[in-house]
């Protein structure tokens, strides 16, 4: 009897040991569950955040999917021209390796293209052939390389991004506009060289209101062929451009090489698409490439960078 007790004891000190491992093991289970949902709220919550900034950037969820469905059809079109440039530049990035520095009698220096500084000389010869809009003596220049049938230059352009700098800093920033040989569109390199020739004949402000007109008339089509050709010597006239002038610039491609040596020199400061906008600090000569047509806010950072104290 004694014996039989016994058992029953031990038998209910088992079923107590494996019920508080039951409890223990529930407990644990449910922490588990909690903690990963814990987990899967917030980061669904920071998430819903961080797509809510990105959607107010573009003024809707809706303008934030066509902008990226429009930068994806670009890039497409665009591989042939990275791939080139990158087989062309390999090697010409600083290298960033735990390699010891190299001794002071290695002299070998990085290409001009990797630095983000320039020279007193190369900033005068980027301003030298440019038309230059507001005051000359700016401490800030906006170079922007743009092509007059990239969607994105012609969304930069109606947003006014660069007229709204020039207000918002008023003296500490001038501009210019060079037209860069970026996507093939078809009338990309006509347009260009009509732009140019309506600068040549009659300076800033003839080419500002023709590079203009081929932003605002631009219908956006797909195929690069916004504005027919037929309508440029209408542009030169509205802007006050010698009709008979413009029109043999225009057939003889006067402005051919200065096309050409806008798209080598935007090349050298790291432009690889439009719309690409370098902004140099004219006084110390740092720069900095905004890639793309980004919110004014971007623009802004970079420039207070740039400025510094003299802001």
């Amino acid at each position: 009897m004694t014996e039989q007790n016994t058992n029953t004891t031990a038998k209910k000190d088992a079923v107590k040991k494996d019920s508080k491992r039951c409890v223990v093991i529930a407990l644990l289970v449910v922490a588990i569950i909690s903690n990963i949902a814990s987990a899967w709220f917030f980061s669904n919550q920071n998430f819903e955040k961080i797509m809510a900034n990105e959607y107010s950037k573009f003024g809707g969820k809706a303008n934030y999917e066509l902008a990226n469905e429009a930068q994806a059809i670009q890039l497409s079109q665009q591989i042939d021209q990275i791939k080139k440039f990158v087989e062309e530049n390999k090697g010409k990035l600083p290298k960033t390796t735990t390699e010891e520095p190299k001794k002071a009698d290695d002299t070998a220096a990085a290409p001009e293209a990797a630095n983000s500084k320039l020279t007193a000389d190369e900033i005068a010869a980027i301003k030298k052939d440019a038309y230059i809009e507001g005051n000359k003596d700016a401490k800030i220049t906006l170079i922007e390389y743009t092509d007059p049938e990239c969607p994105f230059c012609i969304r930069q352009a109606r947003g006014n991004i660069i007229e709204d700098l020039k207000k918002a800093y008023g003296d500490k920033v001038n501009n210019a506009l060079k037209v860069f040989k970026a996507v093939p569109h078809k009338n990309s390199d006509s347009e260009s060289i009509a732009a140019l020739c309506a600068g040549k004949i009659a300076w800033v402000e003839a080419y500002k209101s023709f590079y203009t007109s081929l932003f605002t008339k631009n219908s956006g089509s797909n195929d690069g062929e916004g504005i027919k050709l037929d309508q440029l010597a209408g542009f030169a006239k509205d802007a006050g451009v010698d009709t008979k002038k413009f029109q043999a610039c225009y057939d003889a491609k006067d402005t051919q090489a200065t096309y050409e040596s806008y798209t080598a020199e935007g090349t050298k400061l790291w432009v690889q698409g439009t719309p690409g906008t370098v902004i140099i600090n004219n006084e110390t000569g740092e720069y900095h490439l905004v890639a793309g047509a980004y919110p004014i806010e971007e623009f802004k950072t970079q420039i207070d960078k740039l400025l510094g104290e003299n802001k």
